[in-house]
């Protein structure tokens, strides 16, 4: 693969990090500029679930370890308390939405997440997650729907023409099991998307689109066995 992908993923933190930064010949000041950029969320994440983290890790986290730290508001615009998709919605277009809309902003129309502008950029894109690639978090970064919980096969069917490079999940029952009995990791493939079994499989040379679904509906949690796949 190469360089420039976002990688979405969640069950970690709220922040933006730079990693792999690597010197940048076209830069007239020469300076460091990233490689790759990773923004990590932490579905239902902030303060007071990093303070709970820290007490019981004695007060030491990873995240102390960070340059730069920011705080934002989540709150919705229907709500002071957000949801998954009106949060997301917020961290992929910067526009606050109400709860349940997954990128439709106040007046359900439809808002383009920042990965439709990246691809204009010719900069790849990547979601991973813990969750089906369905739910409101992921589908934040391809989809757009007015009720977040409406029509998960109608999402799936939206990251056809989300142009998004590389997409780590479970919910292979929304591409391959549908009411429509269309099977779209067939069009997928079509598509030149590298379907693989297992995130440790061998990856073909050149490969410039991958999926891996590694379940058919919701992964199991850190202590029902899901592994290590986030980290590797």
């Amino acid at each position: 693969m190469k360089q420039n992908i976002l990688v979405y993923s969640t069950l970690l933190l709220i922040t933006l990090f730079y990693y792999g930064c690597a010197q940048n010949n076209h830069s007239k000041n020469n300076i460091l500029q990233p490689k790759n950029i990773i923004l990590m969320i932490g579905d239902g994440m902030g303060l007071s679930q990093i303070t709970a983290a820290m007490y019981s890790k004695g007060n030491g986290l990873n995240l102390e370890e960070a340059k730069y730290i920011g705080l934002i508001k989540t709150n919705s615009a229907s709500s002071i308390i957000t949801d998954s998709a009106a949060g997301a919605t917020a961290f992929s277009t910067g526009e606050k939405t109400y709860n349940g809309s997954i990128n439709m902003n106040i007046d359900t129309l439809p808002i383009n997440p920042i990965t439709f502008n990246l691809h204009e950029n010719n900069i790849k894109t990547g979601i991973v997650t813990s969750s089906s690639v369905t739910h409101a978090t992921p589908a934040c970064f391809y989809g757009n729907m007015k009720n977040r919980y409406d029509n998960k096969e109608l999402l799936a069917q939206q990251f056809i023409s989300s142009n998004v490079n590389v997409l780590i999940g479970g919910g292979e029952k929304y591409f391959n099991n549908r009411s429509d009995r269309i099977n779209l990791i067939d069009t997928l493939k079509q598509l030149n998307y590298t379907i693989i079994d297992s995130i440790n499989a061998p990856i073909p040379s050149g490969t410039e689109k991958l999926i891996n679904f590694c379940a058919y509906n919701e992964p199991p949690s850190i202590r029902e066995g899901r592994g290590e796949f986030l980290a590797q």
